[in-house]
């Protein structure tokens, strides 16, 4: 939210019914100033009329929109409407955007989903990169070679929990669920590999 006013402003160089309606985060007078000196017309404007909201952005939208038939250029904050018309619908705006702003003030997001988010999206992120540069490609081997890394991997995984046990000084008891972790997952590889195995079948001569 931006708090801020609603105001709507007229020149006396201008039609009476052409109205400037916007939005500013300081006072309506000294925004009113600016406009002036920015725009170059004969006479400066002046506030009509101005409100302060909670929420400047939401008010002006509202509003634009409500007035969006005679609104002289898209690209301009001006509209062609007698000024008792332009300040009902600011009203109204103002009024929407305090309900709204009050409906949804008290809503804010838990600040651990954005942490949590970010470290599924990291763990995912790695899984994904281990089964596509790693898994993937050695599933295409030969089974034999596939077996032959199985057990150079757990060999290797022994001895380094048998270094952790001496450095660190890790009980044998997570020494042992450690390694009989390690043969699992390797004997559930392994066994989904062999069975998805098929035999190669010789192909036979082209020549009679």
């Amino acid at each position: 939210m931006t708090p801020g006013y609603i105001y709507i402003l007229q020149n006396e160089a201008l039609a009476e019914t052409h109205l400037k309606i916007g939005r500013t985060t300081v006072d309506p007078h000294g925004r009113a100033e600016e406009i002036s000196r920015s725009t170059g017309v004969p006479s400066p404007f002046f506030v009509a009329w101005s409100s302060r909201t909670d929420d400047c952005v939401l008010a002006e939208r509202i509003v634009h929109q409500r007035l969006a038939y005679c609104r002289t250029n898209p690209r301009r904050e001006f509209f062609d409407i007698e000024l008792s018309e332009a300040i009902s619908a600011a009203k109204i705006a103002v009024s929407q955007a305090r309900q709204k702003s009050s409906f949804f003030g008290g809503f804010q997001p838990a600040p651990c989903r954005q942490a949590v988010n970010s470290e599924v999206g990291e763990t995912w992120s790695f899984l994904s990169f281990l089964f596509h540069s790693v898994f993937r490609p050695i599933a295409r081997f030969p089974a034999e070679v596939v077996i032959f890394l199985s057990l150079i991997t757990v060999a290797a995984l022994k001895i380094m929990l048998k270094v952790a046990v001496v450095i660190i000084g890790v009980s044998a008891k997570i020494f042992l669920f450690l390694i009989n972790l390690a043969l699992i997952i390797v004997g559930a590889f392994l066994s989904g590999l062999l069975a998805g195995a098929k035999p190669r079948r010789r192909r036979k001569p082209w020549w009679p």
